[in-house]
């Protein structure tokens, strides 16, 4: 609606003042995260966390845009969900070896797995931290994620006999992703 684009208009204007760069730069990160499926009453927060994001990590305002935008479609997130996600995704590149643009790729492989699989995005990263701490890169580490997930759902005999071999039941492994970490 034109309230909607208006009070989005004076959001950005504020960001700009607030966190510096141009009001047409700030403009283009909300485009660019409402073109990436981010839906209108999202936008301010939305923006403002990459904004801030970017600021802390020092990486670019579009990679700080596309991570952001992949973890608020994959796990349908509200505003108030997106402010804890940039403590997330802060914590976990400054603990990893991963830059913004890393978890981005990382995101690309994992995420729809990850999240039929019912894992949380914290989890997600936790992973990801885990697994970049070791030296693995970041599309390995999301094809591992989503191979991950199909390995559980996987109701094949080899699959079965894999998780006895180590002790455990696909369930079990399932319904431990599932807890809070």
């Amino acid at each position: 609606t034109k309230y909607e684009a208006t009070k989005l208009a004076e959001t950005t204007r504020d960001l700009s003042i607030e966190y510096g760069g141009s009001i047409e730069e700030i403009d283009n990160l909300a485009l660019t995260l409402g073109r990436a499926g981010v839906a209108m009453k999202e936008l301010a927060s939305a923006t403002e966390l990459t904004l801030q994001l970017a600021k802390i990590t020092g990486d670019s305002l579009e990679d700080s845009s596309k991570v952001v935008s992949s973890f608020m479609l994959a796990f349908k997130m509200t505003s108030a969900e997106v402010k804890i996600l940039g403590n997330q995704l802060a914590y976990a590149a400054n603990a990893s070896k991963l830059s913004i643009e890393d978890l981005g790729t990382m995101a690309n492989y994992a995420l729809s797995g990850a999240q039929a699989m019912g894992i949380a995005e914290e989890q997600v990263l936790a992973l990801a931290t885990a697994f970049s701490n070791v030296g693995v890169n970041a599309s390995t580490i999301g094809t591992q994620i989503r191979k991950m997930g199909k390995l559980i759902r996987d109701e094949s005999e080899t699959s079965a006999k894999f998780f006895s071999q180590i002790g455990v039941t696909q369930k079990q492994v399932f319904d431990n992703l599932q807890k809070d970490i």
